[in-house]
């Protein structure tokens, strides 16, 4: 089984936003205490090492354009 930080970084990596990268993670350990500004502490670090993840403005624009 993959850990809660695992999951996490797979969806950001994927593009979703922290919210659903949140979602992804407590739908395998719903008991992790990671919240949103965890998740966006793994989305600066895995950009500031040079991973192409988009910043979470980037992330719910084209999540909000999928509902469409």
């Amino acid at each position: 089984m993959r850990s809660a930080a695992e999951l996490v970084i797979a969806a950001l990596k994927r593009g979703k936003t922290n919210a659903e990268a949140l979602a992804a993670a407590k739908r395998v350990h719903p008991h992790t205490n990671m919240s949103l500004p965890t998740i966006n502490w793994y989305r600066n670090r895995l950009r500031a090492e040079g991973a192409k993840v988009p910043t979470e403005r980037e992330a719910r624009r084209k999540s909000s354009k999928k509902a469409f």
